[in-house]
């Protein structure tokens, strides 16, 4: 983990919101944190591969963790993957940082609740002044704070003033209500019980399933990694399409494979939605981990796109993306897919 993150030894901490101790406990707590998610490093080498973060290792900035850190509550708040992904948001690039914010439906919803709160409370004062309508109102407190908390954390409330904050956690708001942003997309964590995260995934609490816009996705890695492949396709380009067939043996055994995330320099991304059904991306690091290569298999067809030069001179898609192909045709001989995609090795 050293050669991918390491605490900064030129701070001063005398102008710093955090002492020596201080800086080094955080950046001690969150390296330890990262064993939690194995896709971790993965997915830095990507980004870094790809120009969107800074040089290796990535250095935490002690202004940066006193405000995404200032304790271990806030780094627990969110699932192990998220936490750690956003505390390492500072070298990557902006439209890949995460951020958290309440959806406008739940912020309008809440207002109402609010301001009817207020109109049954005085309902029940006028009606039942006695012990019927102090139960009533003592019921209706902790959900009235419990709301305008959620107001108050979004910047969405005035000036209200309610007389007392009694029983104000009795009532949680849901998880489910948080939403979350990385560079243009929108998601939320999907619970364990939801009936969209039953199937054939493995539910995880540190790296859970989430919903993009209908796009479910296996973890929030997946997502990572997908909003990263999205904000640095300009620097990829397309070596091979070809069509296979959804009912192919091979490109079947391809998209349910369990081939393993975070390890030997490959991840995966996996994602269903109603319209497509399952699309898998296999995401390779290779030359060295200066070349990200990608293999996508999407409604029977297959994709192969990748960050290497053309080398100069070179006649089939071998010889021009040798670093590549190399890695490409091992994952595909591994299901039987070389001869329908990229065809037999040229001798």
């Amino acid at each position: 983990m050293s050669s991918l993150l390491e605490p900064s030894v030129s701070v001063r901490f005398a102008s710093s919101a955090l002492s020596r101790f201080g800086y080094l406990a955080r950046c001690a707590h969150v390296i330890e944190q990262t064993a939690g998610w194995p896709m971790m490093a993965t997915l830095i080498k990507a980004a870094s591969a790809c120009g969107q973060a800074g040089q290796m290792p990535l250095v935490l900035s002690a202004e940066w963790l006193a405000g995404v850190l200032p304790d271990k509550a806030s780094f627990h708040r969110l699932p192990i993957a998220m936490a750690v992904y956003k505390t390492l948001g500072h070298p990557l690039a902006e439209g890949l940082r995460l951020t958290e914010f309440y959806h406008k439906k739940e912020i309008l919803v809440a207002r109402v609740l609010l301001a009817a709160s207020y109109i049954v409370f005085l309902i029940v004062f006028l009606l039942f002044l006695g012990a019927i309508g102090y139960i009533c109102v003592m019921l209706m407190i902790p959900l009235t704070f419990r709301i305008r908390d959620l107001l108050q954390e979004e910047n969405q409330l005035g000036d209200e003033v309610l007389v007392c904050r009694c029983l104000i956690d009795t009532i949680p708001i849901s998880a489910s209500s948080r939403h979350y942003r990385i560079g243009e997309r929108t998601f939320r964590v999907i619970g364990q019980r939801e009936e969209s995260c039953c199937g054939e995934w493995r539910y995880s609490e540190s790296d859970p399933p989430v919903n993009s816009k209908g796009r479910i996705y296996r973890s929030f890695s997946a997502l990572a990694l997908d909003a990263l492949m999205e904000v640095a396709s300009f620097s990829h380009r397309t070596v091979v399409e070809a069509e296979v067939g959804r009912s192919h043996v091979g490109y079947q055994r391809f998209v349910c494979d369990p081939l393993t995330s975070g390890q030997l320099d490959s991840s995966v991304i996996d994602w269903r939605a109603a319209e497509v059904g399952t699309v898998r991306m296999v995401v390779l690091l290779v030359g060295g981990l200066s070349v990200v290569a990608s293999v996508s298999l999407c409604g029977g067809r297959v994709m192969i796109k990748t960050t290497e030069r053309e080398a100069v001179g070179g006649s089939s898609v071998d010889e021009r993306f040798p670093l590549t192909m190399a890695a490409v045709r091992q994952l595909l001989m591994r299901f039987g897919l070389e001869d329908n995609t990229v065809g037999p090795l040229q001798p």
